[in-house]
């Protein structure tokens, strides 16, 4: 059966589906879990439905882990031919430590029919009980009150490098993370993402310990502020006594070019069959990630007036879902089909993705770090 062809935009939905289909490869083997008890902390990184980058991540307590993976182990086995909602919903990646090692990875669709996968290709279908666990734990998440640390990410567009500051001075992270309570508390509320591509934002990445608060501050013509790590939380308007108390400290801060120095990479066939699914792996190979970072960057854009499309016909071919860190902070993440001559870009906060042009000089490197 041939395929219609499918829009540059939606290739990124097409990766997370694929991503949610079977369970991810931890690029450690992980520790055998005898029992819940072994568990000792939860970690979910949360993915908006269209977007590969990860939203936020939320660090769980140990009692709230232990009962969240029992309801994922409680949960049924699917009916066989079954039929499924076509719902779009956001995904989850929860990953169960016991102690300094992974213990497990399940992944959990909330569209469609609200799937879990656990290790081994252990299909279960999510029931109210979960999903009530799920919200509650994510509710319960830690707040943080005093941040030790601050990482930026400054976006000036699609095609510049984005920026990069680190702060560890106490006082200076208080007073900003001061401002942002104080904003939080009487700005009114508006629209949530951002449609504009091109509109300049700062991503903060508040740190207490493990404890994170994101905060996205976009200006020009989207002018909000996004919280991340904040349950059913609206976007805000930027004041312009916010701004300028945030032009007053950021600009003493010393931003430098991104420097990447992890790199997650996910491949996966596009048609997924029984027993197979994406392989994630983590390279910190500094030379290659920055020579792919940049090939990435120096991309030629996608002609504005050339169709977009790409036709998935019979199936065949893969992908590769490349997301860049530096340290704590989340850059981007490029989506390559390898029957498509283009690369989409995705960027939290930002509704959608743009698309560069492939070229062989990156495909030969994303390759690369396949096999190393």
């Amino acid at each position: 059966m041939m395929r219609a062809p499918v829009h540059l935009a939606t290739l990124a939905l097409i990766a997370i589906l694929c991503a949610l289909l079977f369970t991810a490869c931890d690029p450690k083997p992980l520790v055998n879990l005898h029992s819940s008890a072994d568990l000792t902390k939860l970690q979910i990184k949360f993915f908006e439905y269209g977007n590969t980058s990860p939203e936020t991540l939320y660090v769980i307590k140990q009692e709230t882990a232990q009962q969240l993976y029992k309801a994922a182990l409680a949960s049924p086995q699917p009916a066989p031919g079954r039929a499924c909602p076509t719902v779009a919903g956001p995904g989850y990646q929860l990953v169960f430590w016991a102690g300094a090692q992974r213990a497990e990875t399940i992944i959990a669709d909330r569209g469609g029919c609200s799937d879990l996968f656990l290790r081994g290709g252990d299909l279960r279908q999510a029931n109210q009980d979960f999903w009530s666990l799920l919200d509650q734990a994510i509710t319960s998440v830690p707040h943080v009150t005093h941040p030790d640390r601050l990482e930026i990410v400054r976006y000036q567009g699609n095609v510049q490098v984005p920026l990069y500051a680190k702060i560890t001075s106490a006082g200076k992270v208080q007073r900003l993370f001061t401002y942002l309570s104080t904003f939080l508390s009487t700005s009114p509320s508006t629209t949530g993402l951002c449609g504009d591509q091109t509109s300049p934002y700062d991503d903060l990445f508040f740190y207490e310990g493990e404890v994170l608060l994101r905060a996205q501050v976009f200006r020009g013509d989207c002018s909000l502020v996004r919280m991340l790590g904040k349950t059913t939380f609206p976007a805000l308007r930027l004041t312009g006594q916010f701004q300028q108390q945030l032009d007053q400290e950021l600009p003493s801060m010393t931003f430098a070019p991104a420097r990447p120095d992890i790199l997650e990479i996910e491949h996966a066939p596009v048609s997924i069959q029984p027993g197979s699914g994406p392989d994630f792996r983590i390279s910190r190979d500094q030379s290659t990630i920055q020579k792919l970072y940049h090939t990435a960057y120096n991309l030629l854009p996608w002609p504005s007036n050339k169709d977009s499309s790409c036709n998935l016909q019979g199936a065949e071919g893969s992908y590769d879902v490349l997301t860049f860190f530096q340290e704590g902070a989340w850059l981007v993440s490029a989506t390559a089909f390898s029957s498509c001559p283009t690369v989409s870009f995705n960027r939290a906060g930002i509704m959608g993705g743009y698309a560069s042009q492939a070229t062989q000089e990156f495909r030969d490197l994303v390759h690369q770090v396949e096999k190393s």
